[in-house]
């Protein structure tokens, strides 16, 4: 289920993709359940019209991801700047990934 449809955003030249996924979620009237470790915001689940889906909810490997320009990146949602033409795109995986075509190295 789509809770946000694709849509061009216009950032600011220090934003990141914390920043734009805030904007998103106003506009769209979801919320997020996040953590905050040494700048690092972690997103452990995300809440919508009385649906909330986290980290573990459907298994050991299941939580939500994005991708940047296609990719999973190394960084953390508040660590990643955005630039002009990124792709941003938020999925949740059953599995690190694998089901929504990527992976995320663990170790």
């Amino acid at each position: 289920t789509t809770w946000a449809p694709a849509k061009v955003y216009e950032t600011d030249s220090n934003d990141t993709v914390w920043d734009l996924m805030q904007k998103v979620m106003e506009e769209h009237g979801v919320t997020a359940v996040t953590s905050n470790s040494r700048g690092t915001v972690y997103v452990a689940g995300l809440s919508f019209r009385g649906t909330y889906i986290a980290e573990f909810t459907n298994g050991s490997n299941s939580g939500w991801m994005y991708t940047l320009n296609g990719h999973h990146p190394q960084l953390g949602v508040a660590q990643q700047f955005l630039k002009d033409g990124d792709v941003i795109k938020w999925q949740y995986t059953c599995d690190l990934g694998a089901d929504i075509g990527g992976s995320y190295a663990v170790g």
